[in-house]
This record gives structure tokens, C-alpha cells and sequence, in this order.
């Protein structure tokens, strides 16, 4: 019976490090010509050092009627950057494919921009979560305490057996 309750505490306390992470997607942004760069896809604040990760896309087509489409041409993608406006710096995101992950960046204000090609035009946009990356310290205090109620249970045990 203790060893459930120690178990059921211990997943409660780790499931906390979880952040709320929020699916954020943005509108279409028209691009046209054979290159566009730093298009502006969404803006976001960060209150603490937080994880960026998501997915830049494009409309395969234009429903002009029902039953009538036009195909667009494909959008390639060549970067992603997120503009801090508080620090005036630009951090570039790690790219696989259409996916992309900016890792711990600092708290404030971000611009995410987008930079590729297309033959003619497109819409994009892009969707993203934001997840807080957990400090340290809050690990540290986290172990510390668990350590705590691992000493404790074990002198109580202890004491129950003399």
C-alpha cells in the first residue's frame, strides 16, 4: 500500500515537469516570385526559456468553385529564424525537412520568419508549440525532495520493524 502511494507521488511530481505546451498555428501569407525572404509568419512571447518546435507548409491548391482547383506550384523551404524585438538578435532554427526546433531560447518577444522559393505563388504559414524548458534548479529541488520522502519512508520503515 505505501509503495503505491510513493509511486503514485513520484509520477504526479515527475508528470509536473511537463509544460502546457500551446499548438499555435498561423494565418496564409501570400509569397510570390522566384525567392522570398524573412516573411513574417507569426509573432510570440515567451515568458520564461522555452522550446520552439513546428512545421512551415503551403497550399497544394485553390478551390476557385466546388469541384474546381487550381494546383499550386511546391514551396521550398531554405530557413527559419525567430527574431527576438526585446534583444534585437536573430536565432536560426534547426531544419529537417519542413520541420523545425529552436532550442532554449530566452525569454521575450519573437518574430518567426520564414525564407525559401517557389516558381510563381503560394500561400504559407506555419504551426508550432511552445514548451518551457525546465530550469536546473526546479530539477534540483525536484531530486532533492524526492530524496526527502525516500529517507523518510525508509526510517519509518525502519522504526515499524524494531
Amino acid at each position: 500500500m505505501k509503495i503505491k502511494k510513493l509511486a503514485s507521488a513520484v509520477v504526479i511530481a515527475l508528470s509536473s515537469l511537463a509544460a502546457n505546451a500551446a499548438v499555435t498555428a498561423t494565418a496564409p501569407v501570400y509569397v510570390s516570385g522566384a525567392s522570398f525572404a524573412d516573411v513574417l509568419l507569426a509573432t510570440f512571447s515567451l515568458g520564461v526559456a522555452s522550446e520552439v518546435s513546428g512545421a512551415l507548409g503551403f497550399a497544394p491548391f485553390v478551390r476557385i468553385a466546388p469541384g474546381f482547383e487550381i494546383a499550386l506550384p511546391t514551396v521550398t523551404f531554405s530557413s527559419v529564424s525567430a527574431y527576438n524585438t526585446s534583444l534585437l538578435t536573430t536565432t536560426s532554427a534547426v531544419m529537417a525537412g519542413d520541420h523545425f526546433t529552436f532550442s532554449n531560447l530566452a525569454a521575450g518577444s519573437y518574430n518567426l520568419l520564414a525564407a525559401g522559393s517557389v516558381p510563381g505563388f503560394n500561400f504559407i504559414g506555419a504551426q508550432f508549440t511552445v514548451s518551457a524548458v525546465p530550469e536546473p534548479e526546479t530539477v534540483a529541488m525536484l531530486l532533492a525532495g524526492l530524496g526527502l520522502v525516500g529517507g523518510f519512508a525508509r526510517r519509518r520503515s525502519q522504526a515499524s520493524v524494531a
